[in-house]
């Protein structure tokens, strides 16, 4: 650059200090992580985070579906029964502005300024007590997603939980986590009570056990077609993953997981692989 001019010597500091600044933004800006790279904190929404809940709150309509063993990457989760004395230490990220509107895997939408976490195998709707052991801050949220699945982390916070514990920065943080309670919604006289129970049971529901999955439609109904003389139950559905439609075929609807499992072994013992149970 030619500096001779006595115009751009009297602009250069002010070049420079702005380089300087526009750089340091820009180093900022990739800090933070969660389940994939979160945007900065977003400080200048109109949309103010709510108060952190001190008591039980209502039970989302959409998260009243009730709990099922998942698998992910065909690794297995089975979700505990009871949340008694359910304490953890470990690692927490969070997620915000990449997952916000979006479903999470109880049904509902995700509030990035609301007080909930994703765990792997806690009931939906647990109440959950997080403690920061590093500035003593501690807030109450409620379970309503699944993960996260990386190694070594626990939970999962939304964005507001992660600022409430100074966690939005460095983006994971060790983390003291205690259940208090799954939130349950009853009626009594006439009025919705929201109360914390302990145990739940996951094993009573609706399972399938699903022995393919095509591109090709009519690849899905001639499977149908072979095993419906010895399966009256068996249907082909329609599903999108990653923009691209599939037709699933799913054999039976078992009331009970051991007996869908019980099915699932049944069906290996004929050539079926690879296979698995589904709840519906």
């Amino acid at each position: 650059m030619d500096f001779t001019s006595t115009g751009l010597l009297l602009f250069y500091p002010m070049i420079r200090s702005l380089l300087v600044i526009g750089l340091s933004l820009s180093f900022f800006l990739f800090l933070g992580c969660s389940k994939q790279v979160v945007r900065p904190p977003l400080e200048s929404q109109t949309v103010s985070p709510p108060v952190i809940p001190k008591s039980p709150a209502e039970v989302p309509k959409k998260a009243e579906r009730k709990e099922r063993p998942y698998a992910v990457k065909d690794k297995w989760y089975f979700p505990v029964s009871s949340v008694a004395e359910y304490k953890e230490k470990g690692i927490c990220s969070w997620y915000g502005p990449d997952f916000h509107g979006k479903q999470t895997s109880s049904g509902e939408t995700y509030d990035m300024f609301g007080y909930t976490a994703a765990h792997r195998i806690l009931p939906y709707n647990t109440q959950v007590r997080v403690k920061n052991p590093a500035n003593n801050k501690e807030i109450l949220v409620r379970i309503n997603d699944r993960g996260p699945f990386l190694k070594d982390r626990i939970l999962d916070l939304s964005y507001s939980g992660a600022k409430a514990l100074d966690l939005l920065g460095p983006g994971t943080g060790l983390i003291e986590l205690e259940a208090l309670g799954i939130l349950e919604e009853s009626e009594e006289n006439g009025q919705k009570i929201t109360r914390l129970v302990q145990k739940v049971d996951f094993r009573i529901g609706e399972f399938s056990v699903q022995i393919g999955a095509f591109k090709d439609r009519q690849n899905a109904l001639r499977l149908q077609e072979k095993l419906i003389n010895q399966y009256a139950q068996i249907e082909v559905s329609e599903t999108v993953r990653l923009g691209e439609t599939f037709f699933r075929v799913r054999v039976c609807r078992c009331t009970r997981l051991e007996e869908a499992l019980s099915l699932q072994k049944q069906l290996e013992g004929k050539g079926f692989t690879p296979i698995f149970v589904v709840a519906q």
